[in-house]
This record gives C-alpha cells, structure tokens and sequence, in this order.
C-alpha cells in the first residue's frame, strides 16, 4: 500500500507540471501549435474547461487572463491533498 501511495503522489506531481507547462504554452502561441502545445491542451483541457465553462477570461486592457487556471490549480490541490490523507489513512487501517 506504501507503494501505492508513493505511485498516486507521483502522478499528481506529474500531472501538476503538466498544468504548469500547459498555462506558459497557452501565453506563447509560436509553441502553442506545435506538437509538444497540442499534448498538453489534450492532456489538460479536459480538466480545465471544467473551470472555463463557469469562469469566463478577464479583459485586461488588449489581453484576455484566464482565470479558471487558479481556480483549477487550488481546485486541484484540494484534490490533491484529500487523495493524500484517505490513502494514509487507509494505510493506518490496514496495519
């Protein structure tokens, strides 16, 4: 099980930059288009238009700021962190 938590961490780590990547791309539109842009968008578009359907970008002058990123990535903490103490205490409740 100790494994197990180690390999769910892991992936929320992992995942976590992906979301990073995925926001720097989304404000460079040369690297947005390119293979590495699109992954990313299909890797976490699904979870951000979760946020974007509700939270619409903010006009800032000329630009637009997406807000459903911060909220998708506190979002994504909580979730995070909520997987992280049901699995240790399901560990605690298995020894």
């Amino acid at each position: 099980m100790g494994l197990l938590v180690s390999v769910v961490r892991g992936l929320f780590s992992a995942y976590w930059y992906v979301l990073l990547a995925a926001a720097f791309v989304g404000y460079v539109p040369d690297i947005r288009h390119t293979r590495v842009g699109q992954w990313l968008a299909r890797v976490t578009d699904p979870y951000l238009n979760l946020f974007r359907r509700v939270i619409r970008p903010v006009p800032i002058g000329q630009i637009y700021l997406d807000l459903s990123w911060i909220v998708g990535a506190a979002v994504f903490f909580v979730i995070e962190e909520a997987v992280g103490i049901v699995m240790v205490r399901l560990l605690v409740n298995l020894q």
